[in-house]
């Protein structure tokens, strides 16, 4: 909300798209939808205190 008051709605669509894909690349993220796909979201959601992630 701060970045889009101080640089604009399109500065601040470039610059979430510029700290979000990286987001999507790492070993966490693919983890995590690979768990939701095999689980469903109801069991991803029943089990997420089980869910361990790494930090990469």
């Amino acid at each position: 909300m701060h970045h889009s008051l101080a640089h604009g709605p399109r500065a601040t669509d470039r610059y979430l798209l510029d700290a979000a894909i990286p987001l999507f690349e790492t070993r966490d993220m693919q983890h995590g939808v690979g768990l939701l796909l095999r689980q469903g979201s109801r069991e991803f959601l029943e089990n997420h205190a089980d869910v361990v992630f790494e930090g990469k």
